[in-house]
């Protein structure tokens, strides 16, 4: 409504669109000192955390929820917006070209974030036009289909083949170990499991790709996504980002296969309770 009060666009953040059950539960009532006709009161203040979410449908049930936000703003109608929805997500099911992968849900979402800078860039007008239409009805299709949108929404190439491993040089001195010659390149050696088998987390060399802590409770490197999580975050020791964000090593999201909620790894099973 403010939005509406000012004629001026703002992007919500997906994370401040929450829901009534996460108000309900997450929200608390901070008492607070006001002064009010020079009297000294205590006033009430509600504290609702942001809502994040790890999946395609926590984030379209965010976008749904801002959409109804401005449609009883009147700021567009509901119909217009459904239709936009449904065409951004589309990109999810879109088959792609060969040796490409479909457009992920960050990246719809670096689409949506682009498509309402658009619309601030142009200065789009709020208000109802004297024949009672509203200019975001078909604003928000022409700059969907803008090119600084679509260059978001493009299939990515998918990952090439490793080429094939060189030939370990004979024993030498090393960056670790001296001169036993076991680890060379200058790089930090990798976590190591438990035996040489292919367990869960390891790779085929023995190796595990998992910290030593994270090992035999069925963790994963990457949620379902695909993208890296951060370890650190698994012991409640990375603070570079919030529960549900990302790091420069990771998502802060559980790394037990299955769930990827945001909490670390250490309280998966006493959030579970």
């Amino acid at each position: 409504m403010q939005q509406k009060e000012t004629n001026q666009l703002n992007f919500v953040q997906l994370e401040r669109c929450t829901s009534r059950d996460w108000e309900i539960t997450m929200g608390k009532n901070k008492k607070q000192l006001a002064l009010d006709s020079e009297k000294l009161i205590i006033k009430e203040k509600s504290d609702i955390p942001d809502q994040f979410h790890s999946s395609e449908l926590q984030a379209f049930e965010a976008l749904r929820r801002r959409g109804v936000a401005m449609t009883f703003a009147d700021m567009i109608s509901w119909e217009a917006h459904e239709r936009y929805l449904q065409q951004l997500t589309s990109h999810l099911r879109t088959e792609p070209p060969p040796n490409f992968m479909r457009p992920t849900l960050p990246q719809i979402l670096k689409a949506d974030r682009q498509v309402f800078l658009y619309l601030i860039r142009i200065g789009v007008d709020l208000k109802r036009q004297p024949d009672n239409s509203l200019q975001l009805d078909d604003k928000i299709f022409t700059a969907l289909q803008s090119y600084e949108v679509g260059f978001h929404l493009l299939p990515l190439p998918k990952a090439t083949q490793p080429a094939e491993k060189q030939s370990q040089p004979a024993a030498g001195p090393s960056s670790y170990g001296g001169n036993k010659g076991n680890w060379s390149g200058g790089r930090p050696q990798p976590y190591k499991g438990k035996g040489g088998g292919h367990g869960k987390g390891k790779s085929k060399g023995g190796r595990s790709v998992l910290p030593t802590f994270l090992l035999g409770r069925d963790n994963t490197n990457m949620d379902m996504h695909g993208r890296r999580l951060c370890f650190n975050y698994q012991m409640a020791k990375c603070t570079d980002a919030p529960d549900g964000g990302e790091c420069p090593r990771g998502w802060h999201l559980c790394s037990r296969k299955g769930c990827h909620a945001p909490h670390p790894e250490r309280d998966h099973d006493h959030k579970k309770k």
